[in-house]
């Protein structure tokens, strides 16, 4: 029993002044023994899932972590570990790890790779609470231990884990969404190239873009044919990577053209041929940036490809910038007619598709598709053939369909929910904007009353708003309200569902509506809080209820009776809000019910629980933060809230839709800046992010988000 494992000892010879000996020898007292052994000899016989103490060496902080086989079981124990332990003695996050801050965590990451668990004590000084806590866990790995063997793990439906991915996708929240794709991952449902996308898209979301073009997959993918969202992907991520400075004729100069080329010949293949991106203004800059990558690996001909909205005086200087021609003509591509039996014919015809246009596309797939079946059952035996083969017949079928061929797929009877939920998910990044009518979905979720039709609805409702939000259309209020309605219905939701709902009222509050409309909108996002209701939702719903106070609010009961709901749950758990969600909301309840509601809250009974109360972080007098918003109402909130945690600390808000003088100035001379990117134009982003690089993000408009961003980025 003297013996451990490498990585346990590696444990608690860091920063823990329990003994990893002592314990195995049994040398502790027997109130301590009592409390350690149950955790840390199981551990020390390679038993899972692990659940380990860490008492620091100064003796006043003790935390535990737990760690389990895979990304799945881990969640598991998460929740488990929440069932077990309540909320009146530890804090209710438990936050997963990834990235080690210690030496401690380090080396039990080496146990448990994909992550480990972090519980710390609401009370450090509360022995009793300690001890609870360590008999929690204990009885926890007992009744790991007694389980019967499980010989299928449970796991949840695909479509339900792609919502929450696309969900948290949509507000770029990479951790979230990283977290998601590992599920995905490990259910195993999932093929390996749709893999490789959703971690794109994970990396996406966090604005990780050097990792995405230095992926070590993307060679292979690129010998393929690339599918749209990847290709926008790849575009933006070279983009945020410096190309965004050159969609502009002013940035055409200097010595940028090195860096842009060895960029860009990277990832050469995507240069072969024009994407098949929508011809719409919304799109103007991944046009660009294709327009810049084809002129610097030298792609004959590219600017005939591409859209008349597309400047022509800027294309006259990146070709003298490149120094390319950029009328020069394309080379044709070989029109061969297939033998029979030549399958060397056939491999030509499939090679040339990589670098085809859009009008010589027709007819290569035309040729192939006029071969008898026996040739082309033959492509099957020649994998790389028949991949290539496949993803053109699926690239030409979404290219052919649209929003309202798949809505009339639905009402036929009998549809095959799981194949059209794909077929959304694969299909929809290719569909134009003349295929949706609005008025046909909206009637489709007010007549649909099959249950397993209601739930694909709902599932793929996140990639109908990101693919409405990226083509800049605009739907009634009417139409928003069914599908607020509609969200309304779920009998599970999450946090992701609560953004969702964030985003539906944002879109709503833009539309002329009526008051009874706002009402019902309302009404359904306090139904989802009533189901969801959780402190980790509280920052969302704080976000909702300021979208409401900044609109025109037609039924101020409404919003009353809306706020009631969510002050009753924060004054119930109080104590577990972060010191800015009380400050916030003490000052949204002012707001909306006047200063007497102030009564309700608890009180700082003494200066020093005041100070204690807002000791959020280090000391920033002196230093300044910039927010820039569009929500003006998010920005003067949110400048009060932290002039108010952090002494001596000068907050300054901008809310000018293009980069004025104010703001650039403001962007160089502030310590902090602050850009609330969903509430933004790109006029105001392209210039503050050329003059910095360590701009702070928000995931949503409210002041909740913008005050957490700003904290997270401290810690």
């Amino acid at each position: 029993m003297s013996e451990a494992p490498i990585w346990l000892s590696e444990f608690f010879r860091a920063d823990n002044s329990i003994c990893l000996e002592s314990v195995l020898k049994g040398d502790y007292d027997r109130v301590s023994q009592g409390l350690f052994s149950p955790l840390v000899v199981p551990a020390s016989m390679g038993q899972w899932p692990f659940i380990l103490p860490l008492k620091t060496k100064s003796g006043r902080e003790l935390f535990f972590y737990g760690g389990a086989q895979n990304a799945r079981k881990l969640s598991e124990l998460r929740s488990v570990m929440r069932a077990f332990l309540g909320s009146a003695d530890v804090f209710p996050d438990l936050p997963l790890i990834k990235q080690p801050e210690t030496v401690a965590e380090q080396a039990l990451l080496k146990r448990s790779p994909q992550g480990i668990i972090k519980i710390t004590l609401l009370d450090q000084s509360d022995v009793a609470a300690k001890k609870r806590v360590y008999q929690a866990f204990a009885k926890l790995l007992e009744l790991y231990e007694e389980r019967p063997n499980i010989t299928v793990d449970l796991i949840r439906p695909t479509g339900r884990i792609l919502r929450d991915f696309f969900s948290a996708c949509s507000v770029r929240d990479g951790a979230a969404a990283f977290s998601f794709y590992e599920e995905l991952k490990g259910s195993g449902r999932v093929s390996r190239r749709n893999l490789l996308s959703l971690e794109l898209q994970a990396l996406a979301a966090g604005k990780q873009w050097q990792d995405i073009l230095d992926h070590s997959q993307l060679s292979d993918l690129l010998q393929g044919r690339v599918p749209i969202r990847v290709t926008i992907l790849l575009l933006r991520a070279m983009g945020h990577s410096g190309l965004y400075d050159l969609c502009d004729s002013h940035g055409l100069s200097g010595p940028a053209i090195d860096s842009a080329r060895a960029m860009c010949s990277r990832l050469g293949p995507l240069f072969r041929s024009p994407p098949a991106l929508e011809s719409s203004s919304s799109f103007e800059d991944d046009w660009k940036i294709w327009a810049i990558g084809a002129s610097v690996v030298g792609t004959p001909g590219y600017s005939e490809n591409l859209p008349d909205f597309i400047d022509r005086g800027w294309l006259a200087s990146l070709a003298e910038w490149t120094g390319t021609s950029e009328t020069e003509e394309p080379s044709n591509v070989l029109t061969v007619t297939p033998k029979l039996d030549d399958l060397n014919a056939v491999t030509k015809l499939l090679q040339q598709s990589l670098t085809a246009s859009p009008s010589e596309l027709e007819q290569i797939v035309a040729q192939i598709e006029a071969l008898p079946d026996e040739v082309l059952s033959r492509l099957e035996q020649f994998p790389r053939l028949s991949e290539l083969w496949g993803s053109l017949k699926a690239e030409r079928r979404a290219s052919d369909g649209g929003w309202s061929s798949w809505v009339e797929q639905i009402t036929q009877p009998g549809p095959e929910i799981g194949a059209l939920e794909q077929e959304c998910i694969n299909s929809s990044p290719y569909w134009t904007s003349d295929t949706f009518d609005p008025d046909q979905v909206r009637d489709l979720l007010e007549s649909n009353n099959v249950e397993e039709i209601g739930i694909m609805l709902r599932n793929i409702l996140p990639i109908l708003l990101s693919w409405l939000d990226e083509r800049e259309i605009s739907c009634t209020a009417t139409f928003w309200g069914v599908w607020a309605n509609f969200l309304a219905l779920d009998d599970v939701v999450t946090h992701q569902d609560v953004v969702i709902a964030e985003n539906i009222l944002t879109n709503f509050l833009e539309q002329p509506h009526t008051k009874d409309e706002y009402k019902q909108v309302v009404e359904a996002v306090e139904i989802l809080w009533e189901k969801g209701s959780s402190v980790s939702n509280y920052c969302s719903m704080l976000d909702v209820v300021e979208l409401l106070l900044e609109s025109s609010c037609p039924d101020k009961a409404v919003l009353s009776k809306l706020w009631q709901s969510i002050q009753a749950f924060s004054l119930q758990k109080w104590n577990r809000l972060e010191a800015a969600q009380q400050h916030l909301s003490k000052s949204i309840a002012c707001e909306i019910l006047g200063e007497e509601c102030l009564a309700s809250y608890p009180s700082e009974s003494s200066a020093e629980e005041s100070e204690e109360t807002v000791d959020v972080g280090p000391d920033l007098g002196g230093k300044s933060v910039a927010i820039y918003t569009l929500t003006e109402g998010a920005g003067r909130r949110a400048k009060a809230v932290l002039e108010g945690l952090f002494k001596g600390l000068i907050v300054e808000t901008n809310n000018d839709h293009v980069a004025t003088p104010s703001l650039t100035n403001l962007a160089k001379k502030a310590d902090y800046f602050i850009f609330s990117a969903n509430s933004s134009k790109h006029q105001a982003f392209y210039p503050v992010s050329k003059i910095r690089s360590d701009l702070i993000y928000p995931q949503g408009k409210g002041s909740s988000s913008i005050i957490d961003a700003f904290l997270s980025n401290l810690s």
